[in-house]
């Protein structure tokens, strides 16, 4: 149950913040919804009952509702319509590879440092990620 709130927060939000990329841009949007993810994962890390992980994991996902369609956005704006095709494979084969890795070292970091460290180091490469776009927009 804790697991999917933050699906749930994205499917209920996913077309809401997508209307909000259309209007301001993809290239807002992404950078607040990396930096929302980011300040979020802190917290997670210091919960001390379910309820509480529940809900910033459904905030979590409210965030994590805009990146997907902010990223391919931003392809289909960024790339020439000749190679559209094979940049849009690109994605899916780096998102595939993030799902499995992601999963893979995840668990071994866990097993080493324990599940409340796993929050921060999320919560650093989403910070990082966001000043990442942040810069890379201006």
């Amino acid at each position: 149950m804790l697991y999917s709130s933050a699906g749930f927060a994205s499917m209920l939000f996913a077309s809401k913040i997508g209307h909000l990329s259309d209007k301001i841009g993809a290239q807002k949007v992404l950078p607040a919804c990396l930096l929302l993810a980011g300040a979020v994962s802190i917290p997670q890390g210091l919960v001390t009952s379910p309820w509480q992980l529940a809900l910033l994991r459904f905030i979590h996902g409210v965030a994590v509702a805009g990146l997907m369609p902010s990223i391919n956005t931003l392809i289909r704006n960024l790339t020439p319509s000749f190679c559209l095709g094979r940049i849009y494979g690109f994605n899916q084969s780096a998102q595939f590879i993030g799902m499995f890795s992601g999963a893979f070292l995840g668990g071994h970091l866990a097993a080493v440092f324990g599940i409340r460290q796993m929050f921060f180091i999320v919560a650093v490469l989403l910070l990082t990620d966001a000043i990442w776009c942040h810069k890379i927009e201006k």
